[in-house]
C-alpha cells in the first residue's frame, strides 16, 4: 500500500512509433516518462502530422496541472511545439517548472537573458497563483499572472507578465517583483481552461 496521495501519483510512459511498408520494423519517435496523477484522465491523439499527449502532474505544492505535450513531424523527428498551456496561469506553472532549454522558446527575445538567470535562480512556488489573471489595460495582448505564496511568510509575490494570442500561443515576456500599474482588469474567463478532448 502507498501512502497519502503517492498512491495516485505514478509514472506515466508514452512512446511512438512509426511504420512505412519500406521498414523491416517500426521506427520509435518518441520515448517519454513523466511522474503523473493517474486518478486523472491521460488522454493522447496521434495522426500522420503530430501528436498530442495531455496528463494530470504534481507540482510542487500539491496543486495539479495539466501538462500538454504537443508534437509535430518534421523530417521523419518529432519536434515538441505549442500549446504547451490553456491558460496563462498553466502557462507560469510550465515556463517555472522546466528547465531553461525547454522553455526558452516559449520566451520573448526581449530580455532573455535576464529571465534566464531569474528563473534558474528562482525558489518560490510553480503551482500557486492569484486568482483572477489581470489583463493589462495598455496592451490587448498582454496578462500579468502573480504567485500566491499564501500563508508561509518567507515566500515573496513575483508577478508575470504573458502574451497570449490564439489559439493558446503564450509567451513570457517579463518578470518583477512588483506588479504593472496598467495590469488591472481583472479576467476570471481566461483562467478556464477549455476541454481540448471532449470529455
Amino acid at each position: 500500500m502507498l501512502p497519502w496521495c503517492t498512491s495516485v501519483w505514478q509514472p506515466v510512459y508514452y512512446r511512438v512509433w512509426q511504420t512505412k511498408s519500406t521498414y523491416s520494423e517500426p521506427l520509435l519517435l518518441l520515448d517519454g516518462r513523466e511522474q503523473a496523477d493517474i486518478e486523472e484522465p491521460i488522454h493522447a491523439r496521434a495522426s500522420q502530422k503530430d501528436v498530442f499527449v495531455e496528463f494530470q502532474i504534481v507540482a510542487d505544492d500539491a496543486m495539479r496541472w495539466s501538462e500538454l505535450q504537443h508534437y509535430v513531424l518534421e523530417n521523419g523527428k518529432l519536434h515538441r511545439t505549442g500549446p504547451v498551456a490553456l491558460t496563462p496561469q498553466e502557462f507560469v506553472s510550465f515556463w517555472l517548472r522546466h528547465p531553461w532549454n525547454e522553455v526558452s522558446e516559449w520566451t520573448a527575445q526581449t530580455g532573455r537573458d535576464s529571465m534566464k538567470t531569474w528563473q534558474q535562480r528562482y525558489k518560490g512556488t510553480n503551482s500557486e497563483f492569484t486568482s483572477p489573471t489581470r489583463h493589462c489595460t495598455l496592451h490587448p495582448d498582454i496578462w500579468q499572472v502573480a504567485t500566491d505564496p499564501g500563508s508561509d511568510p518567507r515566500l515573496a509575490v513575483h508577478y508575470f507578465l504573458i502574451r497570449a494570442r490564439l489559439p493558446f500561443r503564450f509567451t513570457m515576456v517579463a518578470v518583477s517583483d512588483h506588479p504593472w500599474p496598467d495590469c488591472t482588469e481583472n479576467d476570471a474567463a481566461i483562467d478556464n481552461a477549455p476541454d481540448l478532448f471532449g470529455n
